[in-house]
């Protein structure tokens, strides 16, 4: 079950609940009992390098450097 973001517009209070994919896209406020809408969030999500292929050794950082080397430390 997917954990959900809303939004009171009326008391601008902001809250997290699990529903089914199905439900409605508006929840009670816990604050004001006032109907709230779901937000757009931002999710974790694996990137790619260029069009889904896996990405290059030029591209992965090398083991223990902390951005792949360019900084000088690795």
């Amino acid at each position: 079950m997917p954990l959900y973001e809303y939004s009171c517009r009326l008391c601008d209070e902001g809250f997290e609940k699990l529903q089914p994919m199905s439900a409605a896209k508006t929840a009670e406020c816990p604050a004001c009992g006032q109907p709230a809408g779901r937000v757009l969030s931002m999710i974790a999500a694996p990137v790619r390098v260029g069009g889904g292929e896996e990405p290059s050794a030029s591209s992965a950082p090398s083991a223990g450097a902390c951005c792949g080397g360019a900084c000088g430390c690795g």
